[in-house]
C-alpha cells in the first residue's frame, strides 16, 4: 500500500472549479483564534521561565517541593494590566445586540434573494433596480 502524501487531503480537489472554492467549516475562525492565543500563552510562559528561574530558597520557605509555574490565569492578569480594555456598559451591550439582530436580518434577506435569483446577472439586475449596486 502506498503512503499518502501529507499535503494530499489538504489540497483542493480537481473537481472544484477555480473561484468556486467551498466555505471553511463552521468554527474554523474560532479554532484559529484559539490556536493563536495558545501559541502566545506558551511563548510568554517559556520566556518567563527562562527570564525568572525558580528560587529553591523560596520553595523551602513555603515548604513546597516545587514552586508552581506561570499559569494561563497569570498571563491573563498580565495582559489585563498591560492592555486594559474598557468595560462594556449595559447601553453599549444593547447597541451591539441591536446591530447583530439587524445584521442577521440583512444577511437572511440577501440569502433569500440569492436563492430566488440563482444567476448573478439576475441578482445584480435586482440590486440595480433597488439602487443598491
Amino acid at each position: 500500500m502506498r503512503s499518502q502524501n501529507w499535503a494530499g487531503p489538504i489540497c483542493k480537489p480537481a473537481s472544484i472549479a477555480p473561484g468556486n472554492t467551498p466555505a471553511p467549516p463552521p468554527g474554523a475562525g474560532h479554532t484559529a483564534l484559539t490556536a493563536a492565543a495558545t501559541w502566545f500563552v506558551a511563548g510568554v510562559k517559556l520566556e518567563w521561565r527562562e527570564a525568572y528561574p525558580r528560587d529553591p530558597e523560596l520553595a523551602r520557605q513555603f515548604e513546597l517541593e516545587v514552586l508552581p509555574a506561570l499559569s494561563t490565569a497569570n498571563v491573563r492578569d498580565l495582559l489585563q494590566a498591560a492592555l486594559p480594555l474598557p468595560q462594556l456598559t449595559p447601553e453599549r451591550a444593547r447597541d451591539l445586540a441591536d446591530y447583530q439582530k439587524t445584521r442577521g436580518a440583512f444577511n437572511r434577506r440577501v440569502k433569500a434573494l440569492r436563492a430566488k435569483h440563482q444567476s448573478r446577472a439576475a441578482l445584480m439586475k435586482r440590486f440595480d433596480k433597488a439602487g443598491l449596486a
